[in-house]
């Protein structure tokens, strides 16, 4: 099962963290500022999430049209 995209954001900012730590930097986030992060971050998910099913809904003749469009730049 799928996890959602609180568990998602905060796994992405953890790795951050240890990426960081792997290069000298252990200074650790406030927990205000851990918090902040993984609001935004879940946030961001959501959103690339909605625009990924809207994409999948277009018609094929939708997307065949705009890849000509594209072409002819």
């Amino acid at each position: 099962m799928a996890k959602d995209s609180t568990q998602l954001a905060k796994d992405y900012i953890d790795g951050a963290l240890e990426a960081r730590a792997s290069l000298g930097r252990s200074a650790k986030p406030s927990k205000a500022a851990y918090e902040r992060a993984v609001r935004l971050a879940r946030v961001a998910m959501d959103e690339l999430t909605t625009l990924a099913r809207r994409s999948d809904l277009q018609l094929p003749a939708q997307r065949r049209k705009a890849k000509s469009l594209n072409r002819a730049r």
